[in-house]
């Protein structure tokens, strides 16, 4: 508790003189006896460090390394840093148990520091009234210093570290583990939290560069906070905006790491190389490895998994007045997270209820919740989660999502899409409608999802339960026309591209079974092509 009150525990606050002046480490000496080329490269390097070094005394590098928390929060395993890609070097070389065994050995030291900064973190809340309201205060700091953290390039000299924002996140939600192990804990999560300045601190502010966009519109802070328990609250927003500034980014980088190595190692293949000594497909085998050290750690996946499925129950059970209130990234987060898992980590997904996460995707996709979630990708992003996670296997071949997750265990283990009695009355047409707004999320994007939409269709129409939605759908005669009219409009247009792009497809193939001629080209040319060429297969 005593430390909790020293000077160090907080950055300076927002307003003060302080909070603007910028520090700037000290820069090392040339060595004595150095060469020419030596101290050119020296003072390249010198000048190269100075225009990144500097940090504001309030921001996220600040917060990281001159403040208490920021100080034991920020340790971890950086994917690019020598200490752990050494252990992953030529990674194209190693067998699946070598990586394995690299891994876990990181994993099991990773878990143990984050067990100490938990334990660390809990006494500091239960020591007294003062030194949790440093504690919060700390954290409140910590959200807003990073608020741009989940960008896809963060400024570095702006926001902490990955590994802190990825500490951060695994001690929020270990304060949360009471309630979303708890039904009736989690009924204490009070909507008033967001539309209360004096107790979110900034972070869900309405106005200003960086304010957080909200589900409904016309959003105001009218709302009377009087919560039952005022510290289970905030645990959960404080929580879900962490997780929106660690693991979403970091699940996108993850991704993209995934489609680079692939892609290099498919390139490598088609030009007859050696997998095993290429240098970039071992440096995004070695990143990819070093990311799942925790993106792929059991404990870590699962606790995010029942955080966001709470988090549904939590939004299934306010009403629409609370319910516009809400951040929009939480849903987008839930949708992200359970995509992530359902590709990356789908055996981790057994053993874990998702009742909360379907009834929430088909209450928000519903004609009643159109009006209400206007964003179009959100919109898609929900339609991609009934799909990829709730689509039985029998409907979908490609998913790798154990069939327990699909099915409700207190509908005798029947699938959600056709046992849930609201998917029953609204899904069909709530996917009809979802199938015209996806236009909207841009042409790529759109065949995906439209893709997946129909797969949906085709099941619920296979199914008995869903009979009488469809029958009613076709007693409205100008909507349904309209429908139809567009799924031919569609055909017609898909049919018309793949016919465009064959040729292409085959000219490539040719060009690349001619080693002397694919060879003359130059490396951007035959990068060039054959990123086109995987569009042109794709689509």
């Amino acid at each position: 508790a005593a430390r909790a009150n020293t000077p160090r525990f907080h950055p300076p606050p927002a307003d003060s003189p302080e909070a603007s002046v910028k520090v700037t480490p000290t820069m090392p000496r040339l060595p004595t006896g150095a060469s020419a080329q030596q101290a050119r490269l020296f003072h390249m390097m010198q000048a190269m460090s100075n225009s990144r070094a500097g940090y504001l005394r309030r921001s996220g590098p600040a917060l990281e390394k001159e403040t208490l928390l920021g100080l034991v929060l920020r340790l971890g395993l950086p994917a690019e840093h020598p200490s752990v890609t050494s252990t992953f070097s030529n990674a194209a070389s190693k067998t699946k148990k070598d990586v394995s065994n690299g891994i876990e050995g990181l994993r099991r030291q990773l878990e143990l520091y984050q067990n100490k900064c938990n334990e660390l973190v809990k006494q500091l809340v239960i020591a007294g009234e003062d030194s949790r309201k440093n504690v919060i205060q700390w954290f409140i700091d910590a959200l807003l210093v990073n608020v741009n953290a989940g960008a896809s390039r963060p400024d570095r000299t702006k926001v902490s570290s990955p590994e802190l924002l990825l500490n951060l996140s695994v001690v929020l939600l270990k304060l949360c583990e009471p309630f979303f192990n708890d039904t009736k804990k989690s009924l204490l999560i009070d909507p008033g939290f967001v539309s209360s300045p004096e107790n979110h601190g900034g972070i869900y502010d309405l106005t200003g560069n960086d304010h957080l966009p909200r589900l409904g519109s016309n959003v105001t802070n009218s709302a009377v906070y009087q919560p039952k328990n005022s510290f289970i609250p905030l645990c959960f927003f404080f929580c879900s905006r962490s997780l929106a500034l660690s693991i979403i980014p970091d699940a996108n980088f993850y991704d993209m790491i995934v489609y680079q190595a692939r892609r290099t190692a498919w390139t490598i293949q088609r030009q007859n190389g050696d997998i095993r000594s290429d240098p970039n497909l071992n440096r995004y085998l070695g990143i990819q490895y070093a990311k799942e050290i925790h993106l792929q750690n059991r404990a870590y996946v699962t606790d995010i998994l029942k955080f966001y499925d709470m988090a549904a129950g939590f939004l299934m059970r306010i009403d629409k007045d609370q319910l516009i209130t809400m951040p929009e990234h939480i849903v987008n987060d839930f949708c992200d997270v359970l995509n992530f898992a359902s590709e990356q980590t789908p055996k981790m997904m057994a053993g874990i209820d998702f009742g909360n996460s379907f009834r929430l995707s088909v209450k928000l996709l519903s004609q009643d919740y159109a009006g209400l979630v206007r964003n179009y990708n959100l919109r898609a992003k929900l339609g991609d989660v009934l799909h990829d996670i709730f689509l039985p296997d029998s409907a979908n071949n490609r998913s790798d999502v154990p069939a327990s997750v699909t099915c409700d265990p207190l509908a005798g283990g029947q699938p959600y899409l056709t046992s849930d009695k609201l998917s029953q009355e609204t899904l069909a047409p709530s996917l009809l409608l979802l199938y015209g707004e996806v236009e909207h999320t841009g042409f790529y994007d759109k065949n995906s999802h439209r893709t997946k939409i129909a797969e949906l269709l085709k099941f619920l129409w296979d199914s008995p339960e869903h009979k009488p939605a469809f029958r009613r759908i076709t007693e409205d005669k100008a909507s349904f026309i309209k429908f139809a009219n567009g799924i031919v409009n569609e055909m017609n247009h898909q049919f018309a591209s793949v016919m465009e792009r064959l040729p292409a497809i085959r000219t490539v193939q040719l060009q690349m079974a001619n080693p002397q001629q694919w060879a003359a080209l130059s490396e951007e040319e035959r990068e060039t092509i054959t990123s086109r060429h995987e569009e042109n297969e794709q689509h």
